[in-house]
């Protein structure tokens, strides 16, 4: 859902800039917060079909179906989301990251982190999303366990009794 909702607030704060270019917070939200969003919008970047005019229709649309798949205890749905968000967090770092760098060599390049708010949304974007993608796997390991080993869970969400 992180990834997702700062997506959707990102595509929020660009409608804000687009109806109000007089607005400095308008102006500070996309040049110093979203900064790494708006890096993925340039022609380069392999992101940038996924900004559109809908794009925030469509990632409230998003939000609501990862609520919705939780509530109903969809666990398949909800870890497709989770990883999808993953893929989506770590493609947005990259682009990012290769949107600052100022020389390419031949050789492995050097990672810094500059100190803004973009890098410390990345991190808690990569760190959200990767911790939902290795639980949604822990949890299917467990499933599989379980019904290997003979054990089916309990109805209630219990764990089961010794035997």
């Amino acid at each position: 859902m992180t990834v997702v909702g700062l997506f959707a607030l990102s595509e929020a704060g660009c409608r804000l800039l687009a109806t109000y270019p007089g607005s400095a917070f308008a102006w500070y939200l996309n040049i110093h917060v979203f900064r790494v969003f708006e890096q993925a919008r340039i022609a380069a970047s392999p992101l940038k079909t996924l900004f559109h005019p809908n794009a925030l229709a469509i990632s409230i649309v998003i939000l609501g179906a990862i609520v919705v798949a939780r509530w109903a205890e969809q666990r398949f749905v909800v870890a497709a989301f989770a990883n999808v968000s993953f893929v989506g967090a770590v493609a947005l770092a990259y682009t990012a990251w290769m949107g600052t760098r100022t020389s390419r060599s031949v050789s492995l390049p050097g990672f810094a982190l500059d100190e803004g708010l973009d890098t410390i949304m990345v991190i808690v974007m990569l760190a959200a999303s990767s911790v939902a993608a290795l639980v949604s796997h822990l949890s299917f390991l467990g499933a599989i366990r379980d019904t290997l080993g003979g054990h089916s869970p309990e109805p209630d969400g219990a764990l089961p009794s010794a035997r």
